[in-house]
């Protein structure tokens, strides 16, 4: 497992995880999540919910 915390400007926005070559997930940070006034990390990773599970890396 691997795992790599992300950060927009200096402040962390989730971590994401390797746990074997088809399997990921990032998952926002509690309080990047709850404060509405900070905006998603992508596109493709809305902050409608805090956390994404892929088969493929996120791209």
């Amino acid at each position: 497992m691997r795992k790599a915390n992300v950060y927009r400007n200096g402040k962390l926005v989730g971590v994401l995880t390797q746990y074997s070559t088809n399997n990921y997930e990032f998952r926002y940070d509690d309080n990047w999540f709850a404060n509405g006034n900070l905006p998603e990390v992508s596109l493709t990773l809305p902050k409608n919910k805090q956390v994404y599970k892929s088969e493929y890396f996120f791209t």
